[in-house]
């Protein structure tokens, strides 16, 4: 599986105030409001790109335009601590 993946163009992390844009999301809209989260897999790495909100259709996140991204529905507010975890991931490196 992780072959195909690699095959695609290379995934780009959202910049790291993706937080505070969520943050602003939850306060506007609550902390169950729906949205897709975006992800794909660069060489052994599960990165999440990016997130579109379920209400508004806003999309907050890195450029990255592979139509062969995955998605998978959650609440603003699980959003969030998945974006959280990634970033603190990132920073520890």
């Amino acid at each position: 599986m992780l072959t195909w993946f690699n095959d695609l163009p290379s995934l780009s992390y959202p910049a790291a105030n993706i937080l505070d844009d969520i943050r602003d999301c939850i306060q506007a809209a609550g902390p169950d409001a729906g949205c897709e989260v975006y992800y794909g897999v660069n060489a052994s790495d599960l990165i999440f790109t990016g997130l579109r909100v379920t209400d508004t259709g806003a999309y907050y996140g890195s450029d990255t335009d592979s139509p062969l991204l995955a998605t998978m529905h959650l609440t603003l507010k699980e959003a969030q601590t998945l974006f959280f975890k990634q970033n603190c991931t990132l920073q520890a490196d």
